[in-house]
Order: C-alpha cells, then sequence, then structure tokens
C-alpha cells in the first residue's frame, strides 16, 4: 500500500494515524510504503478503497505463494484417493 494513496483517502498525517492506530510522527517516517501492520488496519477501516498490495511485502507474498502451493496440493492429493477423502481420513 502506498502512502500517497492514504494520504489522497484520508488527508492528513493525524487523520491516518487514528485510523492505523499509531502517531503522527510514526506516519510521517512511512516513506513510500506504509508498514504492513498499519496496511493491513488500513485495509480493514477503508472497507476496501485501501488494498494491502503482497508484491509489496515480500514476507506477505511468501506466506501466499506457500499458501497457493499448499492448496494445490492438497487439491491433488484428493483426485489421487478419490471421493474427496485424504491419506490421512483413510488411515
Amino acid at each position: 500500500m502506498k502512502t500517497s494513496d492514504v494520504a489522497k483517502l484520508y488527508g492528513s498525517d493525524v487523520a491516518i494515524a487514528k485510523v492505523a492506530g499509531c502517531s503522527r510522527v510514526a506516519v510521517g517516517k512511512w516513506g513510500d510504503v506504509v508498514p504492513l501492520e498499519s496496511a493491513v488496519a488500513l485495509e480493514i477501516a477503508s472497507a476496501g478503497a485501501l488494498v494491502v498490495d503482497t508484491k509489496r511485502y515480500p514476507r506477505l507474498e511468501a506466506a501466499r505463494v506457500y499458501a497457493k502451493a499448499e492448496a494445490l496440493r492438497l487439491v491433488a492429493e484428493r483426485a489421487r484417493w478419490g471421493r474427496g477423502k485424504t491419506a490421512d481420513a483413510r488411515a
């Protein structure tokens, strides 16, 4: 999430800090990208007007990629065992 997008929506550092749950001094130190924890709070508070872009947060992107790979693995496993049961359920 870009700091400039947040500023367009909320206007002042004081308003942003109130919504993000931090101090206005912290908001002033953000730089170009909002810290992940604040970005999540802002996405929720803005009802989706602001969205966390996973590509801006390497830690979050890695978790998303892992979760997708794990979901695909489970689908493939269920397809192998048939009738939607996993190997754990058959044991």
